[in-house]
């Protein structure tokens, strides 16, 4: 099943791995307070998103493959002056109750332990921005 364009705020990741769901869409960053905050970025823009859940073949384990696209406006910290940074993203989740799940997972996937039966997508996806973003954004040497 695909979903685009009209992305849901809140995911339940079981439901959408039974289902083998794929959603895409674009988010506001304008939705994403910590990364603007972090960043000083302007809150204007979107962010691409592509999501595929589907359950892990043995322990039926919700597993989520995304990909995050986004263009954003930092201020350099050399000059002062604005600096474009793309993200282009991808990233893999595995979603567990407990801790003990965690060794049924795929070694390449990163853990999201659900505290409540939803995850909050703004959230998820500013998450990940916000791992791909440059400890200290400022141009390249000579570019300022």
């Amino acid at each position: 099943m695909s979903t685009e364009s009209l992305l849901p705020k809140h995911l339940d990741p079981f439901r959408f791995s039974e289902r083998e769901v794929h959603l895409t869409g674009t988010l506001p960053l304008s939705g994403m307070s910590r990364l603007c905050q972090q960043a000083g970025l302007s809150q204007n823009g979107s962010v691409k998103v592509d999501l595929q859940f589907n359950l892990s073949s043995h322990q039926k384990i919700p597993l989520l493959r995304g990909h995050v696209e986004a263009t954003l406006a930092l201020e350099c910290q050399r000059c002062a002056g604005p600096f474009v940074y793309e993200i282009m993203a991808d990233f893999l989740l595995g979603v567990i109750k407990t801790l003990a799940q965690e060794q049924d997972l795929p070694h390449d996937y990163e853990i999201v332990l659900m505290e409540n039966k939803y995850l909050v997508l703004s959230e998820l996806i500013e998450d990940e921005l916000i791992l791909n973003m440059p400890m200290i954004p400022k141009h390249e040497l000579g570019a300022c």
